[in-house]
């Protein structure tokens, strides 16, 4: 793992249209753990009705004097991406639908690792309930998100528990392998290979059918691509 490019993402979003109900990104943050590199981008959007100031930290001003073009940062975006072995996040698929991209990297989503979830009874857990159990820091404070921030802590969370996620990816795909290759009765009742399935969260990502192609984001009704 130590040659690997780890890449951390996080976006911030706005409301857009009537009543602020769609979402629009408006700020994203990448966090390079091999070079400590920060890209922090924020991207003007026209028709914005709600800043979300109170949970994005995003203002008028924010954007007025820092804003790009969507189209830019999108690229260079996807540039940084290109560089990455394994993107770490947390909730990465609302990122993915609100840039509109499908990802070609392998993915760890902290909301999807089962140690998480089980530390909160199997459910599906949020970032700042992760950093306050595991990390025992505090983030979000009265609710206030900071895309810096949470891609920081959704890597440190990575890093926290990379070793045994990653041996447990392995073991699964090991024994999907060794599945395929005998005959499906003669591990029906081999509880080792049952017990894998725990480890699978990441299969959604590494099998990509769920982001194949852009159109899926694009027709998806939460976010618009049009402001």
């Amino acid at each position: 793992m130590a040659n690997r490019v780890v890449i951390a993402m996080d976006t911030e979003s706005v409301g857009v249209g009537p009543g602020g109900r769609k979402s629009a990104v408006a700020q994203v943050s990448l966090v390079n753990r091999s070079t400590g590199q920060i890209y922090n981008a924020y991207i003007r959007r026209q028709g914005i009705t709600n800043y979300r100031t109170k949970y994005s930290g995003i203002t008028p001003g924010i954007l007025k004097a820092r804003g790009r073009r969507f189209v830019d940062v999108k690229r260079e975006v996807m540039n940084i991406l290109d560089q990455a072995d394994i993107l770490v996040g947390h909730s990465l698929h609302h990122d993915f639908r609100g840039l509109g991209i499908a990802p070609n990297f392998e993915i760890r989503d902290t909301s999807k690792y089962w140690r998480f979830k089980k530390a909160n009874n199997g459910k599906t857990p949020g970032l700042a309930f992760l950093a306050n159990r595991f990390l025992n820091k505090n983030i979000r404070r009265n609710g206030r998100h900071s895309c810096v921030e949470d891609a920081n802590t959704a890597l440190e969370l990575y890093n926290l528990v990379e070793g045994e996620w990653e041996a447990q990816l392995r073991n699964s795909r090991r024994n999907r392998y060794n599945n395929n290759s005998q005959s499906a009765s003669e591990y029906e009742s081999d509880s080792e290979y049952e017990s894998d399935s725990e480890y699978e969260s990441d299969s959604e990502y590494e099998s990509e059918s769920e982001y194949e192609s852009d159109s899926e984001y694009e027709s998806d009704s939460e976010y618009d691509y049009s402001y």
